[in-house]
């Protein structure tokens, strides 16, 4: 927990950037914030090896607000530089319950002279039943404000899709666990082409993470998937990387 704590108020955190492209167009449409950690003695962390961990600990939402103002600073930098495109960042239910939120985020963007185009938002599934009605609020006044939501994950939580009716969603990601070898699993396939009709049929927009072949981004643009997200497109990459690559990619 100490550790954690000195890597939110230090130097230790960082942020790479995986982008997302429209499948027609081959426009890249986005970024998402990926957080890493330098620890100073047991090197490169994931997100997977101590967000959890953030959670338990109460430290989740200095961690998102951390990730906010980088993600933003960064933001400015690609915008300086002609690079500009939205960044996705991921919110936790601590930070749905946290009154203060609406405030960090306008902040963060006021003190780098930026605007709701710049930054976009993502929640599980999980994350949004952990509490519907906070979600429900939340999102309306993130939505009002001219920001787009994204449900991240989707397929892997709850059976029950009723909250989608119920809620301001822009975009829904498609779990990359149907996507990888979408090609060789008929009930992955059946599977997605079901969820990008469901999500259609309620005016909703989708992306497919974990593409990783020119075969599955073409049964996905076939089946009228919007945007892709993977290993297919790009790695996750620093920021700066990211402005070559968007030119190179241009």
């Amino acid at each position: 927990m100490t550790d954690l704590r000195r890597a939110i108020d230090g130097d230790e955190l960082f942020l790479l950037f995986q982008p997302k492209v429209k499948i027609r167009s081959r426009a890249i449409s986005g970024v998402e914030a990926l957080v890493r950690w330098k620890h100073p003695e047991q090197g490169l962390m994931s997100p997977n090896q101590f967000i959890n961990f953030a959670e338990r600990a109460g430290l989740i939402t200095r961690l998102t607000y951390w990730v906010l103002a980088a993600a933003v600073r960064e933001s400015h930098v690609w915008h300086g530089s002609g690079q500009a495109v939205p960044i996705a960042i991921n919110l936790s239910s601590h930070d749905l319950r946290d009154p203060q939120l609406m405030e960090h985020v306008l902040g963060s963007l006021e003190t780098w002279g930026g605007s709701p185009d710049w930054i976009q938002f993502e929640l599980t599934e999980s994350c949004i039943m952990d509490d519907l009605s906070a979600a429900q609020h939340v999102l309306m006044q993130l939505r009002e404000a001219g920001f787009k939501i994204f449900i991240d994950d989707f397929g892997t939580g709850y059976s029950s899709l009723s909250y989608l009716k119920r809620l301001p969603v822009d975009y829904i990601k498609i779990d990359q666990s149907f996507v990888m070898g979408l090609d060789e699993d008929a009930d992955s396939a059946a599977i997605v082409r079901s969820i990008i009709e469901l999500a259609h049929s309620l005016n909703i927009e989708v992306v497919a993470e974990g593409v990783e072949s020119k075969v599955v981004m073409d049964m996905l643009e076939r089946w009228g998937c919007e945007e892709v997200q993977g290993y297919c497109i790009s790695k996750p990459i620093s920021g700066h990387d990211f402005q070559s690559w968007n030119r190179a990619f241009v």
